[in-house]
């Protein structure tokens, strides 16, 4: 069951869903949410008092096509670790990367882009790795299936913060349709 749960994530249907809900977030276009959640996340680090430093490092789970993790490092400058279930995604995360540091003169940030799930959150960075900011950005907190898999996530989170650090999680609700009949 769980290996047929995870091969759904690298169906191109997959995909398409991710790219239809991603273009449809409160009609605004996908680059303009990346780059909000993005400094969302950065903003919430600092005022909660985070400082980060040049050899910090960023853990950006569930990082889907790469957005997040392009406006982080482009803002900071700092290297960051992207992790996403979906092989598809990552590898349009990998070419949408290439392509920014063919295009751009002076690319910001390292970004290192790698199979991941933050349910096996230890098998997905490299050993010994510690981060100062871990995100989870978008819906995508969303992936366990019950509790027990959401209270080992966050024990691994745990123990790879630095001390100092902060995770960030964004829990974006769908708007519905108001309908007045419903009140």
């Amino acid at each position: 069951q769980d290996g047929e749960r995870l091969n759904h994530y690298d169906s191109p249907h997959y995909q398409r869903t991710v790219e239809i809900q991603s273009r449809s977030s409160d009609g605004m276009a996908i680059e303009e949410r990346y780059k909000r959640e993005a400094e969302f996340a950065l903003d919430a680090a600092r005022k909660n008092g985070l400082e980060l430093t040049k050899q910090d490092r960023i853990l950006d789970l569930a990082c889907g096509i790469g957005g997040h993790a392009h406006e982080m490092a482009e803002k900071t400058g700092w290297t960051i670790d992207a992790r996403d279930i979906s092989k598809t995604l990552i590898s349009r995360a990998q070419e949408r990367e290439e392509q920014r540091r063919s295009l751009e003169t002076d690319v910001r940030g390292k970004i290192n882009f790698a199979l991941g799930n933050f349910i096996k959150l230890p098998e997905s960075v490299p050993p010994g790795a510690t981060y100062k900011l871990v995100t989870i950005l978008g819906t995508s907190f969303i992936i366990g299936t019950d509790k027990s898999e959401y209270r080992k996530a966050a024990k691994d989170i745990y123990a790879l913060t630095a001390p100092g650090g902060k995770l960030i999680i964004q829990w974006r609700q769908p708007k519905k349709p108001h309908n007045p009949e419903e009140q």
